[in-house]
């Protein structure tokens, strides 16, 4: 068996957890047992930078095939996603903007930015992404890109069926051939 699920998110709030739980739905559905908590949280945090940088609709895509899952978060904007320097002081980087009487509300003001490591409230998505997957990147489009991620399938788990996919012509947003035997579009 391989799998696909094809998905389009509003630009709502709540569509970080659409998303968790269509991959978590889609991960049960599956049978892949102990990875479904890795894919899921990755998801929150792409679709999360998608709604906050982009600001378009977004399309998620979940490839199921007997080695992998890959799950792509595609916006319309060509900006790349930027990875952060990790923050090596919280302390003293909270002390330092504590001592402000003026901050801002918006946790994403510049106001708040500490360092090179940015924002206090934000930018560590792409760790956990990084933490959590196999690999991950950041497929180009023409108008836009996918950024994804892929876990390998849990050891011993095969497929129902045998997967056809070696035999596609088609890719992932990660380069990964596929064809499909089960394909899921949720309304």
């Amino acid at each position: 068996m391989c799998g696909r699920l094809i998905h389009e998110l509003t630009k709502d709030p709540r569509s970080a957890r659409e998303g968790r739980d269509l991959v978590g739905a889609i991960c049960r559905e599956w049978q892949l047992g102990e990875i479904c908590d890795d894919l899921v949280l990755p998801v929150s945090e792409l679709v999360t930078n998608a709604l906050l940088h982009a600001g378009t609709t977004i399309g998620l895509t979940v490839f199921l095939n007997k080695d992998y899952v890959e799950v792509a978060v595609r916006d319309h904007h060509p900006r790349r996603p930027v990875v952060r320097p990790v923050r090596l002081d919280l302390d003293a980087d909270i002390a330092e903007l504590a001592a402000d009487d003026d901050l801002p509300e918006d946790a994403r003001a510049i106001e708040l930015h500490v360092g090179d490591a940015g924002s206090i409230a934000a930018g560590r998505g792409l760790h956990i992404v990084d933490a959590v997957a196999d690999e991950w990147g950041v497929a180009e489009l023409a108008g836009g890109k996918d950024v994804w991620f892929r876990v390998a399938t849990p050891a011993g788990w095969r497929p129902k069926e045998p997967c056809p996919c070696p035999q596609s012509t088609t890719s992932t947003p990660g380069g990964i051939s596929h064809s499909v035997s089960e394909s899921y579009t949720r309304p």
